[in-house]
């Protein structure tokens, strides 16, 4: 079990993702904290999965301050802007205003489900390369 000091931080694409990660979590007694790449679908996506999961998300903005504001927008109160410190105070502040945090970093370790149960460290940029939803069961490739 890992300490309870910082909650990895989890990536997801989609809702059977985040439940699956919410269900290892819960079984082996682990804080996390679920992030979406805002860049895929978009900011409204990921308040769209946040209100379905009825749980805060973390929405990855990477360098882009449009997606940040997006997020604002939609109501997102966890941001993340890899961006120039300077222009992500400036984004900081706004959404300080609206209750909402940008930060420089996810609040953890990125990792992903791996397979057997456990959490794996991306090995490459995944952000931008959603994973594939499962196939409904009775279903093939």
């Amino acid at each position: 079990m890992r300490s309870q000091a910082s909650p990895l931080a989890v990536l997801v694409h989609h809702r059977l993702e985040a439940l699956a990660a919410i269900d290892l979590a819960r079984e082996r007694g682990e804080a996390i904290e679920l992030c979406v790449p805002a860049g895929l679908a978009g900011p409204a996506f990921v308040k769209a999965l946040q209100d379905t999961l009825q749980q805060p998300l973390t929405a990855l903005c990477d360098d882009e301050p449009g997606l940040v504001m997006a997020g604002l927008r939609a109501g997102l109160k966890r941001l993340v802007f890899s961006g120039p410190h300077a222009l992500r105070q400036r984004l900081a502040g706004m959404a300080a205003g609206l209750g909402a945090k940008v930060l420089a970093a996810p609040p953890g370790p990125l990792v992903v489900q791996g397979r057997g149960g456990s959490w794996t460290t991306p090995t490459h940029c995944v952000s931008f390369a959603p994973t594939d939803p499962p196939l409904a069961k009775g279903t093939t490739p």
